[in-house]
């Protein structure tokens, strides 16, 4: 290991010289065991850098009754931070700080450490305003997260974290005085929040980054977590907590969500809605060799004839149009009638927007329903997020109802739920639509509307037609 201080490189035999001595007189008196340093170090550099990193790496005396004495822990910590972001990943990953608190006592400890040696410990510290205590919880999660994100990433995050550390910084300071909400689990929420919206910006979708509402043993609680590792849990002691955990829980899946769907071709997006339309690879590359192909616009649409399905061995249905190139000529498409379960664009909602128009082509059919409430996409990728929040509602009823617990029955959880979605997640956006669009057009359950969805009924030709079908081939 090497950290770079002071514009001074100390090599991990001069760090273990340094925790290793007695005085700092003692540490410069080993300087037999450091390399040689490059000229422009020379002159007595080396010496000041190993002795401040020796007062810094050292424990320090601590007098509970030095009124200064948490000053001098976030001058500690300030320290003990700036020498880990000054090391290139993946040696910064050794240092850790581990935070402790008792409640009942309403006091704390940590201890700071460097390749598994403690260098720095106090025990009992006064919580007082809370101000230190957070900023010390706030660069142990940083320093947890660095580790993650080095992990998924082979990449060193240290920029990403100073920017977190400034954010957290400020959010301390504006949540600290008499009447503030400096340690409280809402605000400790909002960090979360801070951090998660900072990896998405970072680094999109290739890093898993999720927060998860649970039950444990101590009850409910919001935990923060690249891929398998967790970066934070916070208690969740009433529902004010659990709302704002559940709306961060679902604001970052479709965050992500939203930004999957930002990159991705619109083109690509039609040429892949063929496979719910047709069934079958050949008919469906077909088709995609059709989809430009103005004979099959509504201006040229004739009707749907549906054959039986016990005689023709395919529940399908045929749509036939006019072939201006070719007067008194029809061209016959073949489209899956099978029933849609997520809203996918075939059987009777194809046959309806075949109908009923306006499009110029197949793509541009298609191109209508593309990143709204319509698009099966949509549907397909925010089943996750409600899933979740449905497993939400069996977890609360199975471990928060009853005397003294969140909820009376699970009546009343499924109308925390209800309330939820309709008060707080249904303006949140999705591509072109809303979450309450998406999911009012799934009929969920755990979602209250006043409004009904209908269909459009369309005529289909009684007798079916004669022509061969275009195969597209």
């Amino acid at each position: 290991m090497a950290i770079s201080f002071n514009g001074q490189t100390l090599n991990q035999s001069r760090i273990d010289a340094i925790m290793q001595s007695n005085t700092a007189e003692e540490a410069q008196q080993r300087m037999g065991l450091f390399d040689k340093i490059k000229d422009w170090f020379r002159g007595g550099v080396e010496k000041a850098a190993i002795k401040e990193a020796f007062d810094l790496l050292k424990q320090p005396n601590i007098d509970l009754g030095d009124s200064a004495n948490l000053a001098k822990q976030e001058s500690l910590l300030q320290h003990f931070t700036l020498l880990r972001g000054a090391t290139q990943a993946p040696f910064s990953d050794r240092y850790a700080l581990q935070v402790g608190v008792d409640e009942s006592a309403q006091t704390w400890s940590y201890s700071m450490r460097i390749d598994e040696n403690t260098i720095i410990q106090c025990q009992d510290l006064p919580v007082g305003n809370g101000y230190t205590l957070e900023a010390f919880r706030d660069a142990q999660m940083l320093m947890q997260l660095g580790v993650a994100l080095h992990d998924q990433t082979r990449t060193d995050p240290q920029a990403l974290l100073d920017h977190l550390q400034e954010q957290l910084t400020e959010m301390n300071a504006m949540h600290s005085g008499p009447q503030g909400a400096i340690g409280q689990n809402s605000a400790r929420l909002e960090k979360l929040a801070a951090i998660g919206n900072a990896i998405l910006k970072e680094y999109g979708t290739s890093v898993t980054c999720n927060l998860d509402v649970s039950h444990a043993r101590g009850g409910l609680q919001a935990s923060l977590g690249i891929g398998a590792q967790n970066i934070s849990t916070i208690p969740l002691n009433n529902r004010e907590e659990l709302t704002d955990a559940l709306i961060l829980n679902q604001s970052m899946i479709l965050r992500g969500l939203n930004l999957t769907l930002s990159e991705k071709d619109p083109h690509q997006a039609i040429l892949d809605a063929v496979q719910d339309m047709v069934d079958g690879s050949e008919l469906q590359e077909a088709m995609r060799n059709r989809l430009d192909d103005p004979t099959f616009s509504h201006a040229n649409f004739v009707g749907i004839t549906i054959p039986d399905p016990e005689t023709s061995g395919k529940n399908i249905f045929h749509a036939t149009f006019r072939d201006p190139a070719h007067p008194g000529q029809d061209r016959i498409l073949e489209f899956s009638n099978r029933p849609g379960s997520n809203g996918e664009l075939r059987g009777a909602r194809l046959q309806d927007m075949l109908s009923n128009g306006p499009y110029g082509s197949l793509a541009g059919l298609i191109s209508q329903v593309h990143g709204t409430a319509e698009d099966a996409q949509i549907i397909y990728a925010t089943n996750g997020a409600r899933q979740m929040l449905s497993a939400t509602a069996m977890n609360l009823k199975g471990e928060a109802t009853g005397d003294g617990a969140l909820f009376k029955d699970e009546a009343e959880v499924d109308d925390f739920i209800r309330n939820l979605n309709t008060q707080f997640l249904g303006s949140l956006p999705i591509a072109k639509t809303h979450y309450a669009e998406v999911a009012a057009r799934c009929e969920w359950p755990l979602w209250k509307t006043d409004d009904e969805s209908t269909v459009s009924t369309i005529e289909t030709l009684s007798i079916p037609l004669s022509d061969p079908l275009d195969r597209m081939v």
